[in-house]
C-alpha cells in the first residue's frame, strides 16, 4: 500500500492562497480517493504576497516541511513562479541525505529577460542548485506557450 502523499504548494509573487488556482487545486486532490493524500497545504510567501524575502519564505517552508527524513520521502512540493524559486531554494537547504518525493515547478524560472525591484533579490542571490537538485527525487517544471502574461 503506498503511503499518502503530503503536498505543499507555495503561490507566485502577489498572490495568496484564496487567489489563482491554489485552493481549487487542494480540493480536487482531497476529492480524488485514489489518490494517497495525507495533508495539502498553501505556504504563502513571507512576510506577505507583495512585501516577500528569500530568507522569511524559505524559513516558512523549512519550518511547514519539518526535518523528518519519512516524512519528508512523502512529500511533494508545488511551486508557482517565485514559489518554485522558495522551494528549490529550501531544498539546497535541507540537511544532507534528506530528500522529497518530488517537486513541481509551474512556470518556475532562474533568470528573467526582465526583473522588478521586487524580484531583483531572487535573480541576484545564488543558492545551490546541485544540492537542491539532489534532495528531491525527481524535479518538472511546466511552462505554457499560452500564458496570458507571456509576450
Amino acid at each position: 500500500m503506498t503511503e499518502n502523499l503530503r503536498v505543499f504548494c507555495i503561490p507566485m509573487f502577489a498572490r495568496t492562497a484564496d487567489s489563482a488556482w491554489y485552493n481549487w487545486l487542494g480540493e480536487r486532490l482531497k476529492a480524488r480517493k485514489k489518490f494517497p493524500l495525507e495533508s495539502y497545504t498553501v505556504v504563502e510567501l513571507q512576510p506577505g504576497a507583495e512585501k516577500t524575502t528569500i530568507n522569511d519564505s524559505v524559513m516558512a517552508l523549512k519550518s511547514a516541511l519539518g526535518t523528518d527524513k519519512g516524512k519528508l520521502a512523502r512529500t511533494a512540493i508545488i511551486g508557482h513562479s517565485l514559489g518554485a524559486q522558495v522551494a528549490l531554494r529550501t531544498l539546497a537547504e535541507l540537511p544532507e541525505g534528506h530528500q522529497i518525493d518530488g517537486l513541481l515547478c509551474v512556470a518556475g524560472w532562474l533568470k528573467l529577460d526582465m526583473s522588478t525591484k521586487a524580484i531583483a533579490p531572487w535573480l541576484a542571490t545564488p543558492f545551490d542548485e546541485k544540492r537542491a537538485a539532489s534532495n528531491a527525487k525527481r524535479i518538472l517544471n511546466v511552462v505554457s506557450g499560452s500564458d496570458a502574461n507571456q509576450l
